[in-house]
């Protein structure tokens, strides 16, 4: 074997010796009974178990040992030797008591008992023991049972006192009844309709040993119906504050029970006094009495409207219009505040007592529609009412428009001791006018006694006839709200809106309440009338006032409006605008068309479809070739024009070889023996220039006259086509012309052609053109 193998088998050894859990004994190798004691005192340590064994006193079968009621928890000692306490249990015999065991060691058990009730009550405890110390798994315990009697209350405190008076104790004595209380023919027959309330006085005998502790103290009444009685005073204070418990010594701690009566009956109030520890060992205490409850009406009570007027409450009896839960009597929107008058009859006079007057809205439904309270007035806080009439004044604050039902209660005092309250009840129309705002034409503060001349109190005056002159553009106005005629001291305002009748005029407003806001007491605010008047004459302004949910105000006056455009200048001026305007407007419309069939011929064109483009083109070829075709003409037009002109200078040279007189005559008298000489389409007229030129050629003639160029220079005596012949002058001019002719044929030369005869020409080629 290996020195590793070793150390591993004695690992395992050491492992497994380390788990091992021996078994648990059997019961019977528990520790013997001999070793355990339990007593009541370490001076009896032994007197309840001895040894293992339960003393005859405290058999379950028959204890004889009892606990006394002065005894609130119980201490047992236990003496042990290698045991310990493992559990430990306790029951009751009866419900007398919820006993449970408080702490628990090796060596002590308390037990507490609790008792509720009076009576003798048997206790059984049952202790288990076991080895010590207590294994990891300990066994089941070994048990040791045995019982006992507790006695719960069954005492009285003595020398503790209870009565009506400080120091009398006519009540309780000695912590019992007395025998007048008992029989119930003193103070239960005192204590009738005229006792509001019933004192009682605690306190300790002084010759009684140490103080009574209360722990609490509690009243009911036997018909909740008639009375629903309540605690107080001194000694109450002392039970809800502190340690909350009443220490009664030799000194009187007052108590005051109040009846709290609702009609008039009897009932039986029961008085209960808790003391601390309750049965142990005193028993709480209990006090009985009969109670008469008044609420019987006051029959010098008065209640009216108005001062002397008792149209409310009269004589003990309620007005049917009034009636608390079905009245019929409804208070105006307008009215804020209603003011009752509340007094005695005159005539039998006294004194009654009221306590503060209570109102309220009668259900939830009323309570969203106003909230009434009392206002400053002379019996807001009670008081003691007497033949002359006195004030309770009822502030409603409405909150929406709806009618609410009110309810006012007037107690007395003593309550139903025994007059009851008079209960009044009406319904308040939330809504109507407003009230409380105050509108003036000038502002207040530059007044000496500032009255409102527009408004008062929600109401426009009479005597407001204001009217505005032509001249006046805007007209301001003041509001302010009187708190003491208002329902509150603040109230808002909505937007100031107007107009005119007619649609005269068309009104805007401004000022520091014109957009609306919160009317605050004292606090002066303005709002301006600018009127923007849309014709000429006589017109009704007016303005609305609304306050929250009251009804709106409205103020009416008249304005003397003009307008430029109601003159007859103005309506000329508006006529030509007018007429420009339209003009310009046709031209727009006629220039925007003529774009946009511009843009749409565009459009389309570059829309079209391929054959459209196709033909386009071939339109414009065709255009194209026109275009050349007529200007080849015009070009073969001008060759030809130029060509007759060239002609036309041939037979003008040609000409000059004819007699030149000769000629003129033949043609003056005779022009159409020479319509031969000419081309078809020709005439005579066309060879004016060139006769012209013979004219001038033929230098030294004397028979020619100086309008030669009115009758082509010819004379009808110088030209004989008859017979041939020729006169002295003619035959000279003959000869001159002859001879220069033949000496320019015989020398060759030729005649140059005129310029402005070729501009002519090029001025009529020129035209024909054109035509063309």
């Amino acid at each position: 074997m290996s020195i590793f193998s070793f150390f591993l088998l004695l690992l395992f050894f050491v492992c497994e010796s380390l788990a091992f859990v021996p078994p648990p004994r059997p019961a019977s190798a528990l520790p013997v009974t001999d070793n355990i004691d339990i007593g009541t005192s370490l001076d009896f340590p032994a007197d309840i178990v001895a040894k293992g064994k339960v003393m005859p006193s405290y058999s379950s079968s028959a204890p004889v040992m009892v606990v006394s009621a002065a005894e609130r928890e119980t201490t047992l000692y236990a003496t042990v030797i290698d045991a310990a306490i493992y559990a430990e249990r306790i029951s009751a015999s009866s419900t007398l008591v919820n006993p449970s065991i408080l702490t628990t060691t090796d060596n002590t058990i308390v037990i507490s008992y609790g008792c509720t009730r009076a009576g003798l009550v048997t206790i059984t405890v049952a202790v288990g023991f076991g080895p010590r110390p207590k294994p990891s798994l300990p066994p089941a315990p070994q048990w040791i049972t045995f019982s006992y009697k507790k006695q719960c209350g069954g005492s009285y405190r003595s020398g503790f006192r209870l009565g009506t008076t400080a120091g009398i104790a006519d009540i309780l004595r000695g912590g019992q009844e007395t025998l007048e209380w008992e029989s119930g023919d003193n103070l239960s027959s005192e204590s009738d309709e005229t006792a509001p309330s019933f004192p009682l006085f605690f306190s300790m005998d002084s010759l009684a040993d140490g103080k009574f502790a209360i722990q609490s103290v509690s009243v009911q009444s036997t018909n909740p119906g008639v009375a629903v009685p309540s605690l107080e005073g001194p000694g109450m204070m002392e039970l809800t504050t502190g340690s909350k418990v009443l220490i009664v010594d030799n000194t009187n701690k007052e108590i005051q029970v109040v009846y709290n009566c609702l009609r008039v009956d009897q009932t039986n109030i029961i008085f209960n006094i808790t003391p601390v520890f309750p049965y142990e060992p005193f028993e709480p205490l209990s006090v009985r009495w009969r109670k008469k409850c008044g609420g019987y009406p006051q029959p010098d009570f008065r209640v009216g409207t108005a001062a002397g007027l008792y149209d409310i409450w009269n004589k003990g009896s309620l007005h049917e219009d009034w009636e608390f839960q079905s009245p019929k009597t409804v208070r105006s929107g307008d009215e804020r505040r209603t003011i009752f008058y509340v007094s005695l009859d005159k005539y039998t006079g006294g004194y009654q007592m009221i306590e503060p007057p209570i109102v309220v809205a009668k259900d939830n439904a009323s309570l969203a529609i106003c909230s009434p309270s009392l206002a400053p007035s002379d019996l807001v806080n009670g008081g003691g009412v007497t033949n002359q009439p006195q004030t309770i004044e009822v502030d409603y604050k409405c909150r929406m428009k709806g009618m609410c039902y009110v309810q006012m209660y007037i107690n007395m005092e003593p309550h139903m001791s025994p007059y009851g309250p008079v209960q009044i009840g009406w319904q308040k129309d939330c809504g109507g006018r407003v009230v409380g705002i105050d509108v003036y034409s000038t502002s207040p503060v530059e007044k000496t006694a500032p009255v409102p001349d527009v408004m008062r109190n929600g109401r426009v005056l009479s005597n407001f006839n204001y009217t505005a002159s032509r001249e006046e553009k805007m007209t301001t106005f003041h509001i302010a709200l009187n708190g003491q005629k208002a329902a509150s001291t603040k109230q808002s305002v909505a937007k100031i809106t107007g107009g005119c009748t007619d649609d005269g005029c068309s009104p805007s407003f401004s000022g520091t309440i014109a957009p609306g806001g919160i009317l605050l007491d004292g606090v002066v605010q303005n709002f301006t009338v600018k009127y923007n008047c849309r014709q000429t004459g006589w017109v009704e302004v007016y303005v609305t006032l609304k306050s929250e949910f009251y009804e709106p105000v409205y103020l009416t006056w008249y304005k003397d409006c003009w307008v430029w455009y109601d003159t007859a200048w103005g309506v000329l001026l508006i006529t030509f605008i007018i007429a420009a305007g339209v003009g310009l407007l046709i031209l727009i419309t006629v220039k925007l068309c003529q774009r946009t069939k511009a843009f749409k011929w565009l459009s389309d064109i570059k829309n079209a479809e391929p054959e459209y483009q196709s033909l386009l083109e071939a339109a414009e070829e065709e255009a194209e070739k026109e275009a050349k075709e007529e200007e080849a003409r015009l070009k073969k037009m001008a060759e030809e024009k130029k060509q007759a002109a060239a002609d036309r200078a041939k037979r003008k040279r040609q000409m000059k070889t004819i007699d030149g007189p000769k000629v003129r005559r033949r043609r003056r008298d005779r022009p159409h023996d020479y319509d031969d000489l000419y081309e078809e389409g020709e005439t005579p007229l066309h060879d004016l220039r060139e006769l012209r030129r013979v004219k001038g050629s033929s230098q030294g003639t004397d028979d020619i006259d100086e309008d030669e160029d009115e009758d082509f220079g010819m004379d009808a005596t110088d030209l004989d086509l008859e017979s041939g012949e020729l006169s002295g002058g003619d035959q000279e001019l003959r000869s001159m012309g002859n001879g220069d002719e033949s000496e320019q044929l015989d020398d060759g030369e030729e005649e140059e052609e005129d310029p402005a005869d070729d501009e002519e020409v090029a001025s009529e080629l020129s035209s024909d053109d054109r035509k063309r």
